[in-house]
Formats: structure tokens, C-alpha cells, sequence
């Protein structure tokens, strides 16, 4: 950056923390017009660039991405425990029960998330999703609830209209 340089390490700990070091040293301490303007555009276009954006996965939905059912299940079941107020956590439980096959007691997890919290969109969408299944878990089997499926994505789009993954499952469901 101009007579100075800025240097980032990224470094992840064994117990999941991420070490972020950022370093900038100045350079000189006396610089000629010439170096103050190059250095002057450097750190603008540093600036005015893309940010540093560091991600985290949960670690239920990165068990549950990776295949792990029974330690996604295990990860939010802690959660539905430690924020017994919160029915994403039971939606993820029924997310992973069905991933798992099991879709009946998916539907009994989406239940109770809905039961908790009645307003909650993502709680509709995921029992459409899960209603979408037979009582094992396969997408479109006989034994699945065809009307329960769209009457749900159509209560989900209702609390939320502009949730743009929510309207095109109920496009998709009629």
C-alpha cells in the first residue's frame, strides 16, 4: 500500500476458533509528495474494495451438509434445549430427521416448532418441505401429503411475501 504494506493471516485453532491477524506498517516516516500521493490512492482503493468476509457454518447444518445425521441431530437438539423459545431449532431438527429417513418424526419435530412459534415463516416452509415426503423420508412416495404441502408453503409465503426461496417452493408445489 503505497511505501507501506498491510499483510493478513487466517489461521484456524483446533477447538474451531479462527485467528485473524492484519498487520499495517506505515513504511517511512518521511515521504516525498510523489510517495505521499501513491500512498494516498493505495489505501482509497483499499478502501473503497471488496471486503474481508469470513463465513461461519453452524456446526448442526455442517454435520448435516457433510452427511452426519446423528451429530447434526445431536447439535440441534443442544440448541432446541438451550433456546427452548425458538422454533428454528426444532425446523432443524425436522430437517435432519427427514435427511435421516425418518419422516415421521420429522413431521412431530415440525409440530412442535410450529406449536412455539405459529408466526414463524421458515417453520411453515419446512413443514411443507417435510410434508412433501412419505413417512420414511422419500420425496413424493405414496403416503405423502400432497394438500398439507402446499397449504403450508402457501402460509409460509403469507408470513413472508418477499422471502424469495419461500415463493419458488410454492410455485413449485402447485
Amino acid at each position: 500500500i503505497g511505501t507501506g504494506a498491510l499483510t493478513r493471516e487466517y489461521k484456524q485453532e483446533t477447538d474451531g476458533v479462527v485467528l485473524v491477524t492484519m498487520k499495517f506498517e506505515s513504511g517511512k516516516r518521511r515521504l516525498t509528495p510523489a510517495e505521499f500521493e501513491t500512498t494516498r490512492k493505495a489505501v482509497k482503493e483499499l478502501a473503497d474494495g471488496k471486503p474481508v468476509i469470513i463465513g461461519f457454518d453452524a456446526a448442526g447444518e455442517a454435520k448435516l451438509n457433510s452427511g452426519d445425521i446423528g451429530g447434526a441431530l445431536a447439535e440441534f437438539r443442544k440448541l432446541t434445549v438451550l433456546h427452548p423459545k425458538e422454533a428454528r431449532h426444532h425446523a432443524d431438527v425436522a430437517r435432519a430427521l427427514l435427511a435421516g429417513g425418518m419422516g415421521d418424526a420429522s413431521r412431530e419435530a415440525i409440530k412442535k416448532a410450529i406449536e412455539i412459534e405459529p408466526n414463524y415463516a421458515r417453520g411453515w416452509y419446512v413443514q411443507g418441505l417435510v410434508l412433501e415426503h412419505d413417512l420414511f423420508g422419500r420425496h413424493h412416495r405414496k403416503g405423502f401429503d400432497r394438500d398439507g404441502a402446499i397449504a403450508s408453503l402457501k402460509k409460509a409465503k403469507e408470513l413472508a411475501p418477499k422471502d424469495e426461496q419461500i415463493a419458488a417452493r410454492v410455485e413449485l408445489a402447485k
